[in-house]
């Protein structure tokens, strides 16, 4: 039994109990098995009251603790508001025992201490704790662990689709107690992660610049502006091909993209927060996924803007983040990246780009993504603009695809993210592509000129959307196959971790689809027409460059044997033996894989003739003995036994018993 400790205070917000989890150890959460530091905020806590849409006015509920009504700032998300701690109590055990005393007293409906990452973002705990269990562990044995733990209810089962999975509600009042309940759960050895639902904050910084060019040089380079000719993704060489098909559908995960954009193609989007909107921006910061929405679908032929990569796909905005400023900070719930997923492979997008990097990491949000690239959605994800050596989350997870960004000249852009799990690169430096219209946005016009990895991931999943487009039935490892055999090797041969695969290029990748071949037809195997050999015909199959040849003793194509490969018609089988029956099938093959069966023929190797003289029977004589003046010796001779009809005899004289001269 896991034992949920409240406590009292006698004097101050520094005296606690000694049995509150936490107090004389760090802070940390598990992200599967490993311990993750939090470092305690020790200025502001997290209040809840679900009665109170903003709580920006609390009719000084909180002054016995001495929070003043002005030192109480709502947080986007309803019902959440942060409060300043009184300067008296800014200390860990201070912060800590303010915590637990607004809930043992509910002065509030939840309250959270407020936690930082590593890079300051503000973190803070809810009710309600994700449990992912080991595959096996049956729904029984889960309730009987759930049991142990008092404060605990079993809402959901299967959460977003994904099995053994769990989602839990606490009756605490206190994220302590949620986090330590949480932590407690990941220790157990039938338990793959375990961790409270959190409210945290992340970035989707876009680095603006002024409008000092012209065109677009990521995808068409001229050498405009200092810039290296044709270092571009060859966006018009592609669209020769294909502009993109209008069933492919692009998932921008955001901060919203305007939903009536005169020079993006979309379709209506969706709000996966608290706002509940329709997947355009809801407050004056949520810019930055009508910029990255433009990357990919911007129209193309229209006679305004610009043009995105893929111009006749389609995006759709899962609004998924609410921005919190000017500069890409926003906040969001860890359950909005797991629903924006799920609505999105519910809804048949194959494809998704997360123009976003976290500052918390998750077991739920990375077992979502695993199970939707298992279920054959390719992930894009950019790498981050720290100019750091590392990768950031999620683009960091081995089902999303990281993306850096390239300048003008083919060289990693200088705010750009590289290292170990980069996938490719992409333009992101000096972008021009879609803005809010009017004054809201970056600038008062409807197009900016932006920075950022931002904006290569989503060129990248474009192309993907081109790929797709051009055969919708390959397979999400397929599309990233083509992505890494197109790509133009920037770095060291092959993979490095600066460019990762390489400059992804739209014409390269789409030239690279091919279909498998169709079965070959016309397939004769010959019927004892050759004593050494069946002989298998077939017609020429144009997109082949090979063919298969299968054979059985039956006619089940399942359970036949390849025999051989070759490269024309007809194929030669000797190792048969002779009057047994055989069936045959023939597939044809090419760089992107073999046909079904074609249909079977059956044939046989004819017996060889026997070039054996039969051996004949003894002779015997009709009158004996012979002597000197008979007129004719009559002699009878029974059929050889290894003989068939015609059969002929030769019959030799000799003037002896034991020879001599004589003749035939």
């Amino acid at each position: 039994m896991v034992l949920l400790f409240t406590t009292g205070f006698v004097s101050g917000y520094g005296q606690t109990n000694e049995n509150v989890p936490g107090q004389n150890s760090s802070y940390h959460y598990y992200y599967f098995k490993n311990k993750l530091p939090l470092e305690l905020n020790v200025f502001k806590v997290a209040l809840l009251q679900r009665s109170v849409p903003g709580m920006s006015v609390s009719h000084g509920k909180f002054k016995k603790y001495g929070i003043q009504d002005t030192d109480i700032d709502s947080w986007p998300i309803p019902g959440w508001a942060l409060a300043k701690i009184p300067a008296t109590a800014r200390s860990v055990q201070g912060a800590r025992g303010l915590v637990l005393q607004i809930a043992e007293e509910k002065t509030a409906d939840f309250v959270s201490p407020l936690f930082n990452d590593h890079k300051g973002n503000r973190i803070i705990i809810t009710q309600h704790i994700f449990v992912g269990f080991n595959p096996g562990t049956t729904p029984e044995r889960v309730k009987k662990i759930i049991a142990k733990y008092n404060s605990l209810t079993i809402e959901q089962q299967d959460y977003s689709n994904m099995s053994s999975v769990y989602k839990l509600r606490s009756s605490a009042r206190s994220g302590i107690m949620v986090l330590n309940v949480a932590n407690s759960l990941a220790e157990l050895s039938e338990v793959r992660f375990a961790e409270p639902a959190v409210i945290f904050e992340g970035k989707g910084k876009v680095i603006p610049n002024e409008p000092d060019f012209s065109n677009c040089w990521g995808i068409h380079n001229t050498g405009q502006s200092g810039g290296t000719n044709d270092m571009d993704m060859d966006g018009p060489e592609a669209w020769d091909l294909t502009t993109g098909d209008s069933s492919v559908i692009v998932a921008i995960i955001d901060t919203g993209v305007q939903q009536n954009h005169p020079d993006i193609n979309q379709i209506a989007g969706v709000d996966v927060t608290s706002d509940g909107g329709n997947g355009g921006p809801v407050n004056s910061y949520d810019n930055h996924g009508t910029a990255v929405a433009g990357c990919v679908s911007a129209t193309i032929s229209n006679g305004i803007g610009t043009v995105g990569i893929a111009p006749n796909c389609r995006i759709v905005s899962i609004r998924t983040f609410i921005s919190i400023d000017s500069q890409g900070g926003w906040t969001t719930d860890t359950r909005w990246t797991v629903d924006a997923l799920e609505w999105a492979e519910n809804n048949g997008v194959r494809i998704t780009n997360n123009s976003n990097y976290y500052g918390f990491t998750s077991g739920l949000i990375e077992s979502k993504y695993q199970q939707t690239r298992n279920n054959e959605m390719i992930h894009f994800a950019c790498a981050g603009n720290d100019s750091s050596s590392s990768i950031s989350y999620p683009a960091s997870l081995t089902s999303v695809n990281a993306i850096a960004a390239l300048n003008r000249n083919g060289s990693l852009a200088s705010f750009s993210n590289y290292g170990n799990g980069l996938a490719f690169s992409a333009p992101g430096a000096n972008i021009y592509s879609t803005d809010r219209t009017g004054n809201d946005g970056y600038g008062n016009g409807d197009y900016a000129w932006v920075n950022g990895t931002s904006f290569a991931s989503p060129y990248v999943a474009g192309i993907a959307g081109l790929i797709l487009s051009s055969d919708p039935n390959l397979s999400a490892g397929s599309v990233e196959q083509i992505l890494q055999q197109s790509s133009e090797d920037l770095g060291t041969p092959e993979y490095d971790t600066t460019y990762g695969w390489g400059f992804v290029n739209a014409f390269n990748a789409i030239t690279q689809i091919c279909d498998s071949p169709t079965a070959p037809t016309g397939i004769f195997a010959s019927d004892g027409t050759y004593i050494d050999k069946i002989s298998i015909n077939w017609d020429s199959v144009l997109e082949a460059t090979g063919y298969e040849i299968w054979r059985n003793t039956n006619s089940d194509s399942g359970s036949a044997s390849k025999i051989a490969d070759d490269d024309l018609s007809p194929y030669d089988d000797y190792s048969v033996i002779p009057s047994d029956t055989y069936y045959y099938w023939v597939k044809s093959a090419n760089d992107c894989g073999t046909s079904d069966f074609s249909s079977s023929d059956t044939g046989w190797r004819s017996v060889p003739a026997d070039t054996t003289p039969p051996n004949p029977n003894p002779m015997a004589w009709e009158t004996e003995p012979y002597e000197t003046g008979d007129s004719a010796i009559s002699m009878v001779a029974e059929p050889a036994s290894d003989s068939s009809p015609p059969v002929y005899y030769q019959f030799d004289f000799f003037d002896s018993p034991t020879g001599g001269t004589g003749g035939s």
